[in-house]
């Protein structure tokens, strides 16, 4: 199964419309895929050459409703129809100050972990570590609540897969889980394992209150799942972000395309009320029960944060 994410808007500190991240879930085993990749490139090719790029990529803000429209019916109608996951924010009910609290906090964990190392001897992941604080410290706000909501979205698209796998039986998919990300900010080898590391504290800690659904008899059956992702007792999808988590360009992988395409009329619909037909449609391959999930960075006093704190994932 590939899991692939797009965003839509620019997190702009000022604007009391919604942002969002868009996943699209789409099965891959038994050919699906290449069906899906086919069914996409026929509709790309229908697009007039008004509504593309110099490089004949669609301009996917610039298509009219009637063209949508050809994409729900030549790409979503066609089974085994793609489900997808939705999270918003709106950037004007986060304010600057709760931000910087909250990247405190994670600049907290971080600069616990590098004196640990150092105690340790162990200089170089000491000073790996260093690098990535004075990254995370330079991110600016649309920057950090891109990854906020990202890591969001991507924490429920996961639920969602493997939820939805389940009540499916096609639970064989999740060995293949991948995830695919429009490359944005998120550039370079060190960089993008800097966003891994971030990821994966924010997952831990989302984790604890929505945990994965997992069954019962697989303990029991050893499904292929629990052996790539379980560990000593535990979850862990540490192997998921390091070597099935890509980011890429959109071009070059059309499930990215879909993602945005999907994200242009969620867009539409929330900040523009246009696109009503396609939304009452389309809301029904949603996993969040036809409603776009809305968060928010929550405001706290550290006196009383550091005093509930979970375990430091970078200890």
């Amino acid at each position: 199964m590939i899991v692939a994410l797009d965003e839509s808007g620019d997190f702009s500190p000022e604007s009391n419309k919604i942002h969002f991240f868009v996943a699209v879930h789409l099965p891959q085993l038994n050919d699906v895929l290449e069906k899906r990749s086919g069914q996409f490139a026929d509709w790309e090719k229908s697009i007039p050459s008004t509504f593309k790029n110099n490089k004949g990529e669609i301009k996917g803000s610039s298509l009219t409703e009637d063209l949508l429209q050809t994409f729900m019916e030549q790409v979503l109608f066609l089974e085994p129809f793609p489900l997808f996951t939705g999270i918003g924010v709106i950037p004007s009910e986060n304010s600057s100050e709760v931000v910087k609290k909250h990247k405190a906090i994670n600049l907290a964990g971080i600069n616990d972990g590098i004196l640990n190392y150092k105690k340790l001897g162990r200089d170089r992941p000491a000073n790996l570590y260093r690098d990535f604080a004075n990254w995370l410290r330079k991110l600016n706000y649309q920057k950090y609540l891109k990854i906020f909501t990202l890591g969001n979205c991507i924490h429920e698209a996961l639920i969602s897969s493997v939820g939805h796998a389940i009540t499916g039986a096609y639970d064989d998919e999740l060995v293949h889980l991948r995830l695919k990300i429009d490359r944005d900010f998120i550039k370079g080898r060190q960089t993008t394992s800097f966003w891994r590391e971030l990821l994966r504290n924010q997952l831990y800690n989302l984790s604890l209150t929505e945990p994965m659904p997992l069954l019962d008899t697989w303990k029991e059956t050893g499904h292929p799942f629990l052996t790539l992702y379980y560990k000593n007792g535990d979850l862990d999808l540490n192997r998921l972000y390091t070597e099935r988590c890509d980011f890429v360009l959109s071009n070059d992988h059309f499930e990215i395309r879909i993602a945005d395409i999907i994200a242009i009329i969620l867009s539409r619909y929330y900040n523009r009320k246009k696109c009503l037909k396609h939304f009452d449609i389309l809301k029904h391959f949603h996993t969040g029960n036809n409603v776009l999930k809305i968060i928010a960075l929550k405001d706290f006093s550290f006196e009383d944060h550091f005093e509930r704190l979970p375990p430091n994932p970078w200890l």
